[in-house]
C-alpha cells in the first residue's frame, strides 16, 4: 500500500505523528507535489468537495469570506490567505456560542515537494457534541485525506 505521507515531524509525536498540547494540534507532513497544487485544493470548493467525499462544501477565496465544511460541521472565516503559502482560518464546529479555533496552513517549498505546516489552536475543552478527542481524530482523519487527494491529484496530472 503507498502512503501518501513521505514524513510527519514535530516535537513530541503520539502513534499518529501529531503533537498535542492542552489547546492545540500541530502536525508537519511533506508530501510529493508542489504547495500551489495544495493551496487549491484546501480552497477550492469544487476540489474540497471531491476530498470530502461530496459533502455539502461551500468555500469563499477572499480574505474575511466565510467557508463551511463537511456538510456544515465546520464554518468559519478567513483570517489571512496568501496564495501558494499560507491560510489561517477561524473554525466554527459544535460549540459554546462565541467559540471559535484557529486553523493555520502553512505551505513550504521542498524542492519538488510540499511541507505542510498545519496549526490548530484555541480548541475548546469538551464542549456538548464535539469533544476535543473527537475532535482531534476527525482532523487528523480529513487532514489525511487533504493530503492524500492532493498526492493523487499530482500524479494524475503527472501521467
Amino acid at each position: 500500500m503507498r502512503s501518501c505521507v513521505t514524513s510527519s515531524k514535530a516535537g513530541v509525536l503520539d502513534s499518529q505523528g501529531i503533537s498535542h498540547t492542552a489547546g492545540a494540534i500541530h502536525q508537519e507532513v511533506v508530501i510529493k507535489t508542489n504547495r500551489k497544487l495544495v493551496y487549491e485544493v484546501l480552497t477550492d470548493t469544487e476540489q474540497f468537495r471531491k476530498l470530502s467525499g461530496g459533502m455539502d462544501t461551500k468555500i469563499s477565496r477572499d480574505p474575511g469570506g466565510a467557508f463551511s465544511l463537511f456538510g456544515g460541521v465546520i464554518t468559519g472565516r478567513y483570517i489571512e490567505l496568501v496564495p501558494g503559502e499560507r491560510i489561517v482560518q477561524a473554525w466554527r464546529s459544535d460549540w459554546a456560542p462565541g467559540d471559535y479555533s484557529n486553523a493555520r496552513f502553512v505551505l513550504q517549498e521542498q524542492g519538488l515537494d510540499t511541507k505542510i505546516v498545519f496549526d490548530h489552536t484555541r480548541l475548546p475543552a469538551g464542549r456538548r457534541r464535539a469533544p476535543r478527542d473527537r475532535m482531534e481524530r476527525a482532523l487528523l482523519g480529513w487532514a489525511r485525506a487533504i493530503f492524500c487527494l492532493v498526492d493523487s491529484e499530482a500524479i494524475l496530472k503527472a501521467d
